[in-house]
């Protein structure tokens, strides 16, 4: 793809619910500016990540368009996880048509009531009116998971518990405190069979990746080998134990990339719930209880939107400090219907 990460900034991930998006949004672009060593000036193209539901605002990323250099400048908005709006950003440096290019992703989940904000994602004419939200999907697909034998809530425990414990080691990430099992099994039930402390806190924040294509590619660069997306049909016309779309994302960015997840000595794949990962690892061809997500990951705190695009960041972080190639996943939509996967190396391809 020939398309290198350059700057890398991350705001940390905590409810900050009196700040606007343009304050939460700004000193991570200024910080992904300086890390590239380049203005704003400098940019040529932004593709920025929010959705209108979190913000409150039809059109959200109006809301930070001068504080990201959109005015006067190619900005384009990518209405869902951050991993797409990476892709973008990617194919625009990859065409030629632009080179410097801020990708920016930002979301605050705690200004807004979680189950009307999702409940919005539902068929108009009969879900959203039983009050069916993106909690009880997640739920009747672990009860569906969880059926289907082999591994159950106990297995999930143990997620959330190894994810918290290197949360504590990660200053951006919002868990501060590290849980057991045993904890997790002790905490209230939100929606059966899903415990408080199986899945990712409120949060807010934003990340930003500056990208560039061969020609300028600064003293550290890391590369984008490849990308890519598949989404599966609707929640109720799929079975939600499937991960067919995941297979199909993975199998796009591993030929492009010519890399696979065994080639990887970083994972960082995003889970809004512990038994998600369970799913998830396996169709990356790894073990369900892969040591996997060094930050701690999503089960640590990183608001929606935002997941995929840190996930690439921490990836992208740690090559820098020597690990050869990662692979960055996040899925979004109901019951996780969208994924996408990156695959990031010091080499460039």
């Amino acid at each position: 793809m020939d398309v290198a990460i350059l700057g890398i900034a991350m705001s940390d991930f905590a409810p900050r619910p009196e700040l606007p998006p343009s304050e939460v949004v700004y000193p991570v672009v200024k910080a992904a500016l300086a890390d590239a060593g380049i203005s704003m000036d400098d940019l040529e193209s932004i593709v920025s990540c929010s959705q209108d539901i979190y913000d409150g605002r039809t059109i959200s990323s109006m809301g930070v368009n001068e504080v990201i250099g959109g005015y006067l400048r190619s900005e384009s908005k990518v209405a869902g996880d951050g991993l797409l709006a990476l892709m973008y950003g990617a194919a625009r440096v990859a065409s030629g048509e632009y080179d410097l290019t801020l990708v920016i992703a930002h979301c605050l989940e705690s200004i807004g009531n979680p189950h009307a904000v999702t409940n919005g994602s539902f068929d108009p004419y009969v879900q959203r009116q039983l009050g069916i939200d993106s909690t009880v999907a997640a739920a009747l697909q672990a009860s569906a998971f969880y059926a289907r034998g082999g591994l159950g809530p106990d297995d999930a425990a143990e997620v959330s518990a190894r994810a918290s414990a290197k949360a504590v080691a990660n200053p951006r990430a919002f868990r501060s405190k590290a849980h057991t099992a045993a904890d997790v099994a002790a905490s209230p039930v939100v929606c059966g069979p899903l415990r408080e402390l199986d899945g990712t806190p409120i949060t807010d924040g934003a990340v930003a990746l500056v990208l560039a294509g061969p020609n300028r590619t600064g003293d550290r660069p890391v590369w984008l080998r490849g990308i890519g997306t598949t989404t599966d049909t609707f929640w109720t016309d799929r079975d939600l134990t499937s991960v067919d779309a995941l297979r199909g994302a993975d199998a796009r960015a591993s030929k492009l990339a010519g890399l696979t997840a065994a080639d990887c000595d970083v994972v960082e794949s995003a889970s809004r719930w512990a038994h998600e990962q369970l799913m998830h690892l396996p169709a990356l061809g790894l073990d369900p209880h892969a040591d996997v997500n060094p930050s701690g990951g999503q089960l640590g705190g990183c608001p929606v939107t935002v997941v995929g695009l840190a996930r690439a960041a921490e990836a992208a972080l740690l090559i820098r400090e020597g690990a050869t190639n990662a692979l960055a996943h996040a899925p979004s939509g109901i019951a996780n219907q969208q994924h996408a996967v990156a695959y990031l190396s010091k080499e460039r391809r």
